[in-house]
């Protein structure tokens, strides 16, 4: 009964919201054609930047959760629906009133190339849905997927700027037929996708299996209004984003609300069955022998069997080592559970006993983990025993996780959002205001969206270059590189944002220093020191980077050939309680959680330098300033594997 409510009151909210839109879109349609035209802008930027915030996190919370199942269909899903959000990026940049792509600039152009990339990505997305439900009992080749999205990726853009593409809209003709086509291709695989899930029903939970198909048939909608408008800002065009909310909103609760919250229905589906495995289906009777008992030692559960009275019957090696954790001595066969000493574990333990308690429930215990425990009630007949089975599954990482998605999700969401409405609020001044604006005032706002364009483009390529490293993907182009020549270009690059603050940056690098590795790469690592040491260090202050040629001092153990490059600012600096967390993947202290990034940039750096044989350190005095150090050896070119 709950969950028709549920469905009721979501339905409800849901019809609102569709029905609110399509008011405001008529209020804005009644004050005349640029009302309609901004209004239609705006909300085609912030739809589109929803679809990417969820696309991108349906890709991290995959990634990072691979490990905890064999299951590799969100995996697949995860990977694919990235290089789509990519695909939607460069959509809402090249559509209709933005004017960002040269060349592209009148209406009709500008929405042939948004069109163009709107089949793409629509394509891609119904084709990683129609084969998604394959890889639930399929390995996975993570290496070759990424390889082949880029090399696609890269094929498909460049045939489209280069017109090779066919036309989607042409003037006087609206709609080409191959746009019309390439749409009622996309519904087809998308009810072939509604029958693909179907095959694999029983592997999904109901509401996951409910919510998928709720989106593809929402897709489907979607795409027959995009059969019909011949408006760029035509009702048909914002009904169909509008859909296309509505259908990532129920991407969304199937593949990151419901996998994150109810973990045991999908993200430890596998460790579900493995538990069921010792509690036999309905009616049916278990013998407890040595065979069982073996198998209850390979749990990776802890396992605490007991009888009617509450006298523990059997445990495993786990729960043995979670005592112990707490109590630091054995756990007894044949003890009553009742008259144990009680702590926030073993007080819930006795709590799910005594209740019978079957709903699976999550707590925190004394030493700061977090553990799921769930009980079930059992009949073993060969020694005519009835009595309760309590499964304890340590869920701290997963916990860490779900912490980190919605650290990741508010990070990544702030991040983009930002440089996207700057440069949709800098096009409609230019677009409003530009007869009124001098040559200079014009300059600064194009430098504002040539900037922030920047900025989004190097935040994707840190998602894209963080993945590859972790994937095993990256490929260095080894050649030989001067290093002061190396810097000189690097600080042309960040001259605006040094400019900016007024910072004197003090290079002491002699100029025959010259070394071995990917230039480009070790560019990207010390951009990204130089870069924080600016963004962290305070107006009219020194920036000093110097490089100590046969360096053999403490950052070079090994006595190895090779240079020491530090970076040094006199700025914020680095508590010291978050100086071991400073490499770690999105880690952001709290000191600087109002100044932009992603938490990517030194775990970046610290890859690609390793990627060097190399090794990378921070010192810091808070308050005072950091030095970040980092050692590259001489590598010669049989000795870089």
């Amino acid at each position: 009964m709950l969950r028709i409510y549920r469905f009721i009151i979501q339905t409800a909210i849901g019809v609102s919201v569709l029905l609110g839109f399509i008011v405001l879109y008529n209020i804005a349609n009644s004050y005349g054609p640029e009302s309609e035209e901004l209004f239609y802008t705006l909300f085609h930027t912030f739809s589109e930047l929803f679809t990417i915030i969820v696309a991108v996190s349906i890709f991290l919370i995959a990634w990072n959760t691979r490990r905890f199942s064999n299951n590799q269909f969100f995996l697949f899903i995860g990977i694919g629906i990235l290089f789509v959000a990519l695909i939607e990026i460069i959509h809402t940049l090249a559509y209709s009133g933005l004017n960002v792509f040269p060349g592209y600039t009148e209406q009709v152009a500008a929405t042939d190339l948004a069109a163009k990339f709107w089949i793409w990505a629509r394509s891609t997305q119904a084709m990683i849905f129609l084969l998604s439900p394959l890889f639930i009992n399929r390995k996975l080749k993570v290496p070759l997927l990424f390889s082949a999205y880029i090399i696609i990726l890269s094929f498909v853009t460049w045939t489209i700027f280069a017109n090779i593409f066919p036309t989607c809209f042409a003037s006087g003709i609206g709609l080409t037929p191959f746009k019309k086509i390439a749409e009622y291709i996309i519904i087809g695989i998308c009810l072939g996708s509604i029958f693909s899930f179907y095959r694999y029903r029983k592997e999904f939970d109901h509401d996951n299996f409910k919510f998928i198909n709720v989106a593809i048939l929402l897709n489907i909608l979607e795409e027959l209004a995009f059969t019909l408008y011949s408006d760029a800002y035509g009702f048909l065009n914002f009904f169909g984003h509008l859909v296309m909310v509505f259908s990532f909103y129920y991407i969304y609760q199937a593949l990151i609300h419901h996998t994150l919250f109810r973990p045991y229905d999908s993200l430890f589906r596998d460790l579900k069955k493995s538990e069921e495995k010792l509690i036999v289906e309905r009616n049916e009777l278990i013998t407890l022998n040595k065979e069982i008992e073996a198998i209850v030692e390979t749990v990776p559960d802890a396992i605490l069997l007991l009888d009617t009275e509450g006298r523990v019957y059997l445990t495993n090696y786990q729960f043995q080592q979670l005592y112990k954790q707490t109590y630091h001595e054995d756990f007894s066969i044949g003890n009553k559970l009742l008259e144990l000493p009680g702590n926030y574990l073993m007080n819930n333990i006795k709590e799910f006993f005594n209740s019978r308690i079957q709903t699976p429930k999550i707590i925190q215990s004394e030493i700061g983990n977090y553990y799921q425990i769930s009980s079930s009630i059992i009949h073993l007949s060969s020694e005519a025993f009835f009595g309760v089975l309590i499964v304890i599954h340590d869920v701290t990482e997963f916990i860490e996780i779900e912490n980190l998605r919605k650290q990741i999700l508010s990070n990544v969401s702030h991040e983009l959002r930002t440089p996207l409405t700057i440069i949709n609020m800098s096009i409609k001044n230019l677009e409003n205001y530009a007869q009124r604006m001098s040559d200079d005032q014009k300059e600064a706002i194009i430098k504002m969206i040539s900037k922030n364009s920047t900025l989004l483009s190097e935040m994707i390529e840190d998602l894209l270059t963080s993945s590859s490293i972790e994937a095993k993907t990256i490929h260095l182009q080894w050649a030989q590189y001067d290093l002061l020549a190396l810097f000189r270009e690097l600080l042309t690059q960040l001259e605006p944002s040094r400019l900016e603050k007024k910072i004197n940056i003090v290079l002491e690098i002699d100029q025959a220093i010259q070394l071995f590795g990917d230039s480009k790469r070790i560019s990207q690592v010390f951009r990204i020191l130089v870069d924080n040491a600016i963004k962290y260090s305070h107006e009219n202050s020194i920036i000093t980077i110097k490089a100590s040629d046969h360096y053999k001092g403490a950052f070079n153990p090994n006595l190895i050939d090779g240079v020491l490059v530090q970076v040094i600012d006199s700025g914020v600096g680095i508590k010291e309680k978050d100086l071991p967390n400073m490499f770690k993947r999105f880690f952001r202290s709290e000191d600087v959680i109002n100044i932009g990034g992603t938490g990517l940039g030194l775990s970046i750096a610290q890859d690609i330098v390793q990627l060097h044989k190399g090794n990378i350190h921070v010192e810091s005095e808070y308050g005072k300033g950091s030095t970040f150090s980092v050692f590259l050896p001489r590598i010669e070119k049989l000795d870089r594997s």
